[in-house]
């Protein structure tokens, strides 16, 4: 995200349909990039559901935290959007 950010501040359209192209291209780059994300966040999910029993990450996959979270806004865990990618997906 931050490098379509950057990119497109520095990216100017000199023509009269210049913000819609702008528009188009944020919402182009946009969606490439969370389309990238969760690509790599269910090959990792394929990674672990494979990966043995007594590995370092698979322990940690699974494992279930006992402590509660701080307050303000609850910060998204892997698990969470993983579980969301899938039922986005179906």
């Amino acid at each position: 995200m931050l490098y379509a950010s950057a990119f497109l501040s520095f990216y100017k359209c000199w023509s009269n349909d210049g913000l819609l192209r702008h528009n188009i291209v944020a919402n182009n780059m946009n969606n490439k990039m969370k389309d990238s994300c969760v690509r790599r966040r269910m090959s990792w999910l394929g990674h672990l559901e494979r990966v043995e029993e007594d590995r370092m990450p698979k322990k940690i996959f699974t494992q279930e935290l006992e402590e509660s979270r701080r307050k303000g806004r609850p910060r998204k865990r892997w698990k969470e959007e993983v579980e969301r990618d899938l039922q986005v997906q179906g």
